[in-house]
C-alpha cells in the first residue's frame, strides 16, 4: 500500500537567517506583521514538526523528539498578523495559519486573542476562543491540544519573544567534479566552488540553477548555510531500497528517528528522498547516496547488531563504515544481501524497523536481511511529490445525512501523522472485501483486503506452520492529473456514514467547482464501488493504478481496455484482483503500462475486487481450497465485476444502501442527543483528557459514546456477511501490512477472536455470528485441530492453540493453553440460546461432544499441591494449565479459567441432551454415565481467598476482603502484575454466566475486578465494560468507557496506550479490532441482559445516561426481540416479541413502578403478573406473541397470588374464561374469581 504525506519543502529546502536575538513582548503595541516570534509556556515552546505536519505542536510532543529551544530554528518561528482589527497566528515553517482546532489552514479563519494574566508567563492565548494548551512531556503526540479548556494554567500562558535577525552568509560546495564550469547561478549571479554570498531572505534550493557539465547531471541541496552542488555521472542509476518485511529506506524526516534511517515506510516512495545510487568504489564495493542530499551525505553505520543504526553521514568520515559489499541484484527482482565491506557476517537487517545489522551468516535467506533494489528513473521523482494539495481548508459546517457519521476536515494524508492508515483512514467492507479510504485530493488511495488471503500452509501445528498472516491484497491509487486546478481546495469534508456504509469526500477549488466522491463495498454486487463527479466548468482527468500488496508475490499488473488485473499464488491459496473503470459519455479512457487514464469526464465509476480459491463451505473440511487456478479466479472475478458494471451508479448505490440499512436498522440506540457540530477528531479531543476527572453529561460526550456503540455494530456488519466458515481476525478484515503485521493479524484464540463476536447476538446480528460458529464446526473436523488432540491428548477430541490462522495452522507458543476448544464451543451454545434453532444445535452438538471427549481423557484427579498446602480433594482438574499470559506463574493444575469453562461445557452438553434427547444425538447410556460423572466431579473453578494487602488498599479492596481465586492453589500474590490485562478467572461472570448477583461468588468476583484496576489495553477495557455490566455497576462500566475512548498516541506495540484512534479504531496499541467489539458488547449488556434465564432491562444504567434513551430491536436469549425506553433513570415502556415461544421471565428494577404493578399486555390483552423475591416475573406467551409493559400505567388487574393448580379442588379457568381440565404449570389461571400463578 502507498500511504500519502506532505513533503517538507520548508524543512528540507529552506534556511532562514540565523544569528538571532530575542526581545520579550510586554505590550501588544510591539507586535508587527513584519516580525517573527517564538512562544513558550512553562511546559513547552510551540513549533512546527515534520512528524505532525497538519497541526501545531509543542516541544513536549511524543513524536517531536528532543528539540532545544532555538529562535534561529524556522520551525519555532511564528508571525502574529493583524488584519481588520484581529490577530492571527501564522507558522513560518508550515506557511499556514493555526485554526481553532490547532490545525494548519491556508487562510486566516480563527482570531488569536490575548489575556494579560501577569506573572512570568503573562499572555494567555486563545485561538477562536479555544485555549492553546501545551502538555507535559510525553502526554500527547503533538504536545498541545487546542480546545475548550481556558482555565488559566501553566500550559496556556506564554512568553512571546520577538526574533531579531541579521544577514547570513552561505557557502557553495561543489562535489563530484573538478570541471571549471561547475557551479550555480543565484539571483542572476554565478558562484563557483568555495564562493560565498549573504542574504536576509529565505533560501530554497529551487532558487539555484546548476551549471551544466559534460557527462554529468547536478543535484542541489541546502544544509544549514552550505549549498551543495553534486554532480553525478550521467549513467548513474537510482533505485528504491525495500526490505523483505516491506519497509523502504528514505531520508524523509517522517521516516527518520533520532537521525537514523528507519524502515517504517511501507509505501513505494514517490519523491527523490526515497531513491538511492550505489556508486562503485572498487569491484563489488559501493557507497550509497540519496538523490535529495546528493554527494554530500552517504549511508554510514557505527556499532554492532541492532545498535548500528544507519545514518546519513559525511563521506569523509573516519568513524562510520560507509563501504558495503555482499550480494547485489540490481533491478532483477531478486533479493540483495548487503554487508560491511570485508566482513563475513555484518549484514544489513531490519532491527525493530531500523536499518541496522545482524551479525550472522544466517542472514542469507532471512526476510529481514533481504533488500530489493528496483531501478527507477530519477527524472520521475521530484523534490516534492504532490500526493496532497498544498492547501486544504476544511468545511466550516457539515450536516451529515445520518447522525451516526464520522467526518473530518482534511484528508488522512494531510493530517501529518506518521501512520495515517491507522489514525485516519476510513474502513469499508461487505463482509469479505474490505478497504480503507484516505480521501487525498491529488491522490486518492483505497488499500484493500479480502478475508481469505492468508500466507502459510493449512492444518499444520508448530514446525512448518509458516507465517500464518492475513495479507494486504494491495492498493488502488487514483491520481488527479489536474494538480494545478485542484492545488488549494476549500469546503473539504471526508466522511463515513456508518448507517449506510458509504464513505465520501467533497471539496471545491478556487473556481468554485465541486468534486464529490463516494465509495462503498457492495454485498449485492460483491465489489468495491467508487464514484467521482464534478460540477462547474471542470472535468475529471484521472489515472488509476493498481498495486499488489507487499509480500504476496503477485505477477505484474496488466492494463487493457479500461481494466487492470494481477494474479498470483501463495503457499496455499491462489488469488486474483481486478479493476474496471467506466466514464461518462464524451470521456476517453486509455490504458498503458502506467495505468488507466480517464480524460474529459464529468462522472467516473470504478469497480475493484480481489478473490481467492478458498473454499468456505463449512461441510468441506478435508480441502480448504478449490481447484481454481489463479487464471480461473481471475475469470470468475471478471464475470462478477462485469455483471455489476451493467448497472448505473444510482442503482448500485440504492441496492447497497437497501441491503446495508436492512441490517443496521435492526437495532437502534438513541440517547436523545443532538448531532454535534464539530468533526470527529474534535469530538474525541474534547472528550479526553480535559474531562477525564469526572463523567460528563455534555451532549457531545454522550454522542461519542453512542457513536462508538454503533461503530462496533458497523464493523461487525462490514467484516461478516456470508455464512462461510471464515471469521474476521485481530484487525477484522483490514490490514495494510504483510509479514510484519502485529501478531500476524492472526486468529488469536485466548480471547481476541471470541470478543470479536460478543456483540453479534445481543445487538441483533445473529447471522453475523455464523462465520465464526461455522468455522468452529468445520474446524473441529479439520486435520489441524485434530492434530492438537493427537499431539497433546493421545488422539482424543480436538482443540486449537493460541496463534492460529484461517487455514487452521497454529504455532506452539503457549501450548499448555488447551482450553480454547471449550471457549469456542461456548459460542455454539450462545448462538443456540439466542436463536432457539434446534437444527443448528443438532449440528453443533457433535463438536461440543468431541471437545468434551478431549477433556474426559485429559482431566486428572486432583493431586493437591504441597507447596501451597493443599491435599487432593478428589475432583477432576485440567493439568498444567495456563491462566492466559500470566507468565509469573505459567502453569498449574486446575486454574480457575480452565475449570470454569470445562465445567460450563459439561453443563451445556447436559442441557442440550435434555433439549434434543440422547437417542436423537446418538448417545449411549455409557456416554451419559461418563458425562454425569464428570459433570458431578469436575472442579467448577470457583474458590475464594482473602486479600493480604500486597498492594495496600486499592480501589476500595482492603486487607481481608474476599477474592475469587485465579489459581486453585497459588494465591493471587504469586503474580506481580496487579493490573494484568487478562481477567481469566472471571469467565464465570462474563462471558459465561455461572456467577449471578445472588451467588456467594459475586462479591469476591467484583473485588477481584476492582483489584485489577481500570487502566488496560484496548481489548482488556472492552472486557471490563462487560464485567462491570454483569456486576450491575453501570457507573464503573462508564469509567472504563471513558478510558477506552481516550485518544491513543502511539502506533507501535505499547499496552499502556489503550484507547482509540481518530477513525475510532481501537488501540491495543497498535490497532486491534477486538476492543471495538468488546466495548460495543459491554454497552449493550449495560442496557439489557438475559444470560441468567430472564430478560433484565436496564441492569447497569450509568448515571450519565439516566436522562433518557430509546432502544429498539435488541435481542435476548430465548429469541426475544426487546424494545424499551427510559427517562430520569426509569424505564417507561418495554415491548418484547417472542420469536420462538420460549418461556419469558422479566426483571426490571429500574421501572417507573415495580413490574407487578405495571400494566402488562399480551397481544393487546392485559394480564396480571407476580414477581418472586428477586423481582422476576413470568409472563405467559407463545411464539409470535407481543408482550408490552407500561411502567407509567398501573395495572387494572388484581394482584396474582401463587396457587397449586395440580392439587386444586375447585374448577380452574384460563384467561379467556375456558375451563382447564389438564395440568397447569407455570401459567396464570383463574379460580374463584382470583388470578393465580401455577407453581
Amino acid at each position: 500500500m502507498r500511504k500519502i504525506y506532505f513533503m517538507l519543502v520548508s524543512f528540507l529546502c529552506m534556511a532562514f537567517a540565523v544569528q538571532a536575538e530575542t526581545t520579550t513582548v510586554t505590550d501588544l503595541s510591539q507586535l508587527s506583521n513584519e516580525k517573527v516570534y517564538t512562544l513558550r509556556s512553562a511546559r513547552a515552546f510551540l513549533m512546527y514538526s515534520s512528524a505532525l505536519k497538519g497541526q501545531i505542536c509543542s516541544s513536549t510532543g511524543k513524536v517531536v523528539g528532543t528539540v532545544a529551544q532555538d529562535p534561529n530554528d524556522v520551525n519555532q518561528q511564528f508571525r502574529i498578523e493583524q488584519t481588520n482589527g484581529n490577530y492571527y497566528l501564522y507558522s513560518v515553517a508550515a506557511e499556514k495559519y493555526v485554526d481553532s482546532n490547532g490545525n494548519y489552514s491556508a487562510t486566516a479563519t480563527s482570531a488569536l486573542t490575548f489575556q494579560n494574566v501577569g506573572g512570568a508567563y503573562p499572555w494567555k492565548l486563545l485561538i477562536g476562543g479555544n485555549g492553546m494548551n501545551s502538555q507535559e512531556t510525553g502526554q500527547m503526540d503533538a504536545g498541545i491540544v487546542v480546545n475548550s479548556w481556558v482555565q488559566t494554567d501553566p500550559g496556556n500562558c506564554y512568553i512571546i519573544d520577538e526574533v531579531v535577525t541579521g544577514p547570513q552568509t552561505y557557502t557553495i560546495d561543489v562535489l563530484g567534479t573538478d570541471d571549471a564550469a561547475a557551479g550555480v547561478v543565484y539571483e542572476g549571479a554565478e558562484y563557483k566552488d568555495g564562493a560565498t554570498f549573504s542574504t536576509e531572505s529565505a533560501v530554497k534550493k529551487s532558487h539555484f540553477t546548476a551549471n551544466e557539465v559534460a557527462d554529468k547531471f547536478a543535484v542541489i541541496s541546502v544544509d544549514g548555510t552550505t549549498v551543495y552542488v553534486s554532480y553525478f555521472d550521467a549513467d548513474t542509476k537510482f533505485y528504491t531500497i525495500q526490505n523483505g518485511k516491506g519497509g523502504y529506506v528514505s531520508v524523509n524526516p517522517t521516516y527518520m528517528s533520532g537521525g537514523s534511517l528507519t524502515l517504517a515506510n511501507k509505501n513505494k516512495p514517490q519523491d527523490n528522498q526515497g531513491i538511492w545510487a550505489f556508486v562503485e568504489q572498487s569491484a563489488g564495493v559501493y557507497k550509497v547516496y540519496n538523490y535529495s542530499t546528493g554527494l554530500s551525505k552517504v549511508i554510514g553505520m557505527t556499532g554492532s547488531e541492532a545498535s548500528a543504526r544507519a545514518k546519513m553521514v559525511d563521506p569523509a568520515t573516519t568513524t562510520s563504515t560507509i563501504d558495503f559489499d555482499g550480494t547485489f541484484n540490481f533491478g532483477n527482482g531478486e533479493p540483495s544481501y548487503i554487508k560491511w565491506k570485508g566482513t563475513t557476517s555484518q549484514y544489513w537487517n531490519d532491527r525493530n524497523s531500523y536499518l541496522a545489522l545482524w551479525n550472522s551468516t544466517g542472514a542469507i535467506g532471512d526476510t529481514g536481511s533481504k533488500f530489493f533494489l528496483e531501478e527507477v528513473d530519477y527524472a520521475d521523482y521530484p523534490d516534492e511529490y504532490f500526493y496532497e494539495v498544498s492547501e486544504i481548508e476544511g468545511v466550516a459546517a457539515f450536516s451529515p445525512k445520518n447522525p451516526n457519521t464520522l467526518w473530518y476536515t482534511t484528508s488522512a494524508e494531510a493530517s501529518g501523522v506518521s501512520n495515517p492508515w491507522m489514525e485516519y483512514a476510513l474502513p469499508l467492507g461487505n463482509g469479505e472485501l474490505g478497504c480503507m479510504v484516505f480521501g487525498g485530493v491529488h491522490n486518492e488511495e483505497l488499500q484493500f483486503n479480502e478475508k481469505t488471503l492468508w500466507s502459510g500452509p493449512a492444518n499444520t501445528v508448530g514446525a512448518g506452520s509458516g507465517n500464518r498472516t492475513f495479507m494486504n491484497f494491495g492498493s488502488l491509487i487514483i491520481q488527479n492529473n489536474d494538480k494545478a486546478i485542484w492545488d488549494g481546495v476549500t469546503d473539504y469534508v471526508r466522511y463515513l456514514d456508518i448507517e449506510e456504509g458509504i464513505a465520501g469526500v467533497e471539496f471545491k477549488n478556487a473556481n468554485g467547482a465541486k468534486q464529490v466522491r463516494k465509495f462503498f463495498s457492495s454485498a449485492p454486487d460483491q465489489a468495491i464501488v467508487g464514484h467521482y463527479t464534478v460540477d462547474g466548468d471542470e472535468k475529471l482527468n484521472l489515472t488509476f493504478k493498481l498495486e499488489p500488496g507487499t509480500g504476496i508475490g503477485a505477477n505484474s499488473v496488466t492494463y487493457t481496455d479500461g481494466m487492470a488485473e494481477f494474479t498470483g499464488a501463495m503457499t496455499s491459496v491462489n488469488y486474483a484482483a481486478r479493476l474496471h473503470v467506466v466514464a461518462s459519455e464524451g470521456a476517453t479512457i486509455t490504458s498503458s503500462n502506467s495505468g488507466i487514464t480517464v480524460s474529459n469526464a464529468t462522472e467516473v465509476t470504478f469497480f475493484l475486487k480481489g478473490g481467492t480459491n478458498f473454499n468456505g463451505d463449512m461441510d468441506v473440511y478435508d480441502n480448504y481450497f478449490t481447484a481454481e487456478t489463479p487464471a480461473d479466479v481471475n475469470a470468475r472475478i471478471k464475470g462478477e465485476i462485469e455483471a455489476a458494471a451493467t448497472k448505473d451508479y444510482a442503482t448500485l448505490e440504492a441496492d447497497h444502501v437497501a441491503d446495508f440499512t436492512a441490517i443496521t436498522k435492526r437495532m437502534t440506540l438513541d440517547l436523545g442527543l443532538t448531532t454535534p457540530t464539530v468533526d470527529t477528531k474534535t469530538l474525541i479531543d474534547n472528550y479526553y483528557p480535559n474531562n477525564s476527572a469526572a463523567n460528563s453529561t455534555q451532549n457531545d460526550h454522550l454522542f461519542l459514546e453512542q457513536l462508538y456503540f454503533h461503530y462496533g455494530r458497523y464493523l461487525a456488519i462490514s467484516s461478516n456477511r456470508k455464512p462461510i466458515a471464515a471469521p474476521n481476525n485481530l484487525q477484522g478484515i483490514w490490514n495494510d501490512k504483510g509479514a510484519d503485521s502485529p501478531w500476524n493479524s492472526d486468529i488469536h484464540t485466548n480471547i481476541n477472536i471470541q470478543m470479536n463476536y460478543w456483540p453479534t447476538e445481543i445487538t441483533n446480528l445473529s447471522d453475523l455470528h455464523k462465520p465464526f460458529v461455522n468455522f468452529i464446526i468445520r474446524g473441529a473436523k479439520s486435520a489441524g485441530w485434530k492434530a492438537v488432540g493427537a499431539n497433546y491428548n493421545d488422539g482424543y477430541g480436538w482443540s486449537v492453540l493460541t496463534e492460529s490462522s484461517l487455514y487452521n495452522s497454529m504455532s506452539t507458543w503457549g501450548d499448555n493453553y488447551l482450553v480454547a476448544n471449550v471457549w469456542y464451543t461456548s459460542h455454539l451454545w450462545t448462538h443456540w440460546r439466542y436463536t432457539q434453532d434446534k437444527e443448528f444445535l443438532k449440528k453443533a452438538f457433535p463438536v461440543m461432544w468431541s471437545a468434551a471427549e478431549f477433556w474426559f481423557h485429559r482431566l486428572i484427579e486432583d493431586r493437591g499441591n504441597a507447596t501451597y498446602g493443599f491435599s487432593p480433594d478428589g475432583t477432576y482438574v485440567a493439568p498444567d494449565e495456563y491462566s492466559a499470559e500470566q507468565n509469573d506463574h505459567p502453569k498449574e493444575d486446575g486454574t480457575a479459567h480452565a475449570q470454569q469453562m470445562i465445567s460450563y461445557l459439561f453443563q451445556n452438553i447436559a442441557d442440550a441432551i435434555d433439549i434434543l434427547g440422547a437417542d436423537e444425538l446418538g448417545l449411549s447410556q455409557d456416554d451419559i454415565n461418563t458425562l454425569n460423572t464428570y459433570l458431578a466431579n469436575t472442579d467448577k473453578g470457583l474458590h475464594i481467598e482473602n486479600y493480604t494487602n500486597k498492594w495496600g488498599t486499592y480501589n476500595g479492596v482492603k486487607n481481608g476482603d474476599p477474592l475469587l481465586r485465579e489459581w486453585k492453589y497459588a494465591p493471587y500474590s504469586v503474580s506481580n502484575d496487579r493490573g494484568h490485562r487478562h481477567m481469566s478467572h472471571l469467565m464465570a461472570l462474563f462471558p459465561m454466566d455461572q456467577i449471578t448477583p445472588e451467588s456467594e461468588f459475586f462479591t469476591p468476583a467484583v473485588n477481584s475486578l476492582l483489584l485489577r484496576g481500570d487502566a488496560a489495553t484496548g481489548w482488556s477495557m472492552g472486557w471490563k465494560v462487560n464485567l462491570w455490566a454483569r456486576a450491575q455497576d453501570g457507573d464503573h462500566a462508564h469509567i472504563i468507557i471513558k478510558n477506552a475512548l481516550k485518544h491513543s498516541t502511539t502506533y507501535g506495540t505499547d499496552q499502556s496506550q489503550g484507547g482509540i484512534y481518530y477513525n475510532l479504531f481501537d488501540s491495543h496499541a497498535p490497532f486491534q479490532i477486538d476492543g471495538n467489539f468488546g466495548v460495543c458488547s459491554g454497552m449493550a449488556e449495560m442496557l439489557l441482559q438475559s444470560a441468567h434465564g430472564y430478560v433484565n432491562i436496564l441492569p447497569a444504567l450509568p448515571a450519565v445516561w439516566e436522562k433518557g434513551g430509546t432502544v429498539t430491536g435488541m435481542k435476548a436469549m430465548g429469541n426475544f426481540t426487546v424494545d424499551f425506553n427510559w427517562a430520569d433513570g426509569k424505564c417507561q415502556q418495554a415491548k418484547i416479541i417472542s420469536n420462538a415461544g420460549a418461556e419469558l421471565k422479566v426483571r426490571c428494577t429500574r421501572g417507573a413502578m415495580t413490574l407487578d404493578k405495571a400494566k402488562v399486555t399480551v397481544n393487546g390483552e392485559e394480564v396480571g403478573v407476580e414477581v418472586d423475591e428477586n423481582g422476576i416475573a413470568v409472563i405467559p406467551c407463545a411464539k409470535d406473541d407481543v408482550v408490552e409493559i407500561d411502567f407509567t400505567t398501573e395495572t387494572a388487574i388484581a394482584p396474582i397470588v401463587s396457587g397449586d393448580a395440580q392439587n386444586s379442588n375447585g374448577a380452574i379457568y384460563d384467561l379467556s374464561g375456558r375451563r382447564i381440565n389438564g395440568a397447569v404449570v407455570g401459567q396464570i389461571y383463574i379460580q374463584d374469581g382470583v388470578k393465580k400463578l401455577a407453581k
